[in-house]
């Protein structure tokens, strides 16, 4: 069963310019593990397999958290991937150009106040609205080339609720509540129409924010929902220690290409 959402991840190359870019943003760091084991049955999602990578989680003071992932390369012209919707207490961000329109669907289905902004140590972007009391990381936004079998993915496979839907400058959009069974667990998508989006494949070492990784009490049951909801990859579960924690890890592809990772907390 899917209980919530643990992260978003940020594909970086150099750890230490992703800690400088999450730093800006006023998050705060709960730990850094280095040499973490790369697992071999990522190879299918990463362009550029390693043995080792390093890790970073920071955390906004409510919703879910950010993942550094430092790889061996990152493939920069790929597409953005889970974009971070984050509310922040600095001051106003420098907007960035947006010639797709996404930011007006952002508008749309969570209010005034989000510009697009540029990391540009990173090669990626995020929506801020800031001046803020208390850092939320509120969703993620997609763009994905067929949006209804986007949905029945993320309703039927992880078990999300469509919430809210419209069109706007002639794109449809969707927002998904994904389950949370506690508040720190908490995360909307929103699932933007986008012609083209899925022509490339999408790998782990995207640059950007390549995947959504989700808590399950159930890995083996919640892997085979996503088969039936049409998952265009559903890996093999292999085990992983982070942060001394001891971990229960698979990652799947979604009919766009939408990149999961599902992760259950081993019982000792």
């Amino acid at each position: 069963m899917i209980v919530g959402v643990d992260h978003i991840a940020l594909a970086c190359v150099d750890l230490e310019t992703g800690q400088r870019a999450l730093d800006r943003l006023g998050l705060s760091e709960r730990f850094v593990d280095r040499a973490v084991a790369n697992a071999p049955q990522k190879r299918p999602l990463l362009s550029d397999y390693g043995p080792l990578h390093d890790i970073a989680v920071y955390d906004p003071q409510s919703g879910a958290a950010i993942e550094l992932t430092a790889h061996n390369v990152l493939q920069k012209e790929a597409r953005n991937g889970f974009t971070p919707v984050l509310e922040v207490t600095g001051p106003a961000a420098a907007e960035l150009a947006d010639p797709d329109g996404e930011s007006k669907c952002v508008t749309a289905a969570f209010g005034e106040g989000f510009v697009r902004h540029a990391l540009q140590e990173l090669d990626t972007y995020c929506y801020l609205r800031a001046g803020h009391e208390d850092s939320c990381l509120r969703a993620g936004v997609l763009a994905v080339a067929d949006l209804e079998a986007s949905l029945a993915f993320f309703t039927s496979g992880l078990a999300g609720k469509t919430d809210r839907q419209g069109v706007e400058n002639g794109r449809r959009w969707a927002v998904v509540k994904l389950p949370a069974l506690m508040p720190k667990w908490r995360l909307e998508l929103l699932l933007v129409a986008a012609e083209g989006a899925a022509t490339n494949e999408n790998f782990l070492d995207n640059a950007g924010w390549p995947c959504l990784a989700c808590l399950t009490t159930s890995i083996e049951g919640d892997a085979e929902k996503l088969r039936q909801a049409a998952a265009r990859h559903v890996g093999e579960i292999f085990h992983l220690s982070v942060n001394g924690k001891a971990l229960r890890i698979l990652l799947a592809a979604g009919p766009n290409g939408e990149l999961i990772e599902l992760i259950e907390i081993s019982k000792k």
